[in-house]
């Protein structure tokens, strides 16, 4: 679509207390303050940034609560490999799967 914005960032500013009230589960071993920012460009549509942008956190915050104790920084980036993975595999198998999208994404 013409002049359609393709971009979707999430902000996800107290990840702890998110996570305590989406999960039901404290993220006490992370970093305080602990925030994600993502960026997600689609590049024929929206579409795909769009699913990207809603279901982020769904992925994100179980990934880390899966580890209960402090984070190395290579571990995070795997973890976050792995949700990125995720997306994509979810992605390709709807309706946006060629409509192509470009991520950024910074903890």
């Amino acid at each position: 679509r013409k002049g359609a914005k393709l971009e979707r960032t999430v902000l996800l500013p107290d990840l702890p207390k998110i996570a305590r009230l989406a999960l039901k589960f404290p993220l006490s071993f992370l970093d305080s303050p602990a925030s994600a920012f993502a960026l997600f460009q689609g590049h024929r549509s929206p579409e795909a940034a769009d699913w990207c942008a809603k279901n982020f956190h769904t992925k994100l915050l179980p990934a880390l609560a899966a580890k209960i104790h402090a984070w190395e920084t290579r571990e995070l980036q795997g973890a976050l490999e792995r949700v990125l993975s995720d997306l994509d595999a979810e992605l390709l198998k709807g309706t946006s799967a060629l409509s192509g999208l470009s991520a950024i994404v910074a903890l």
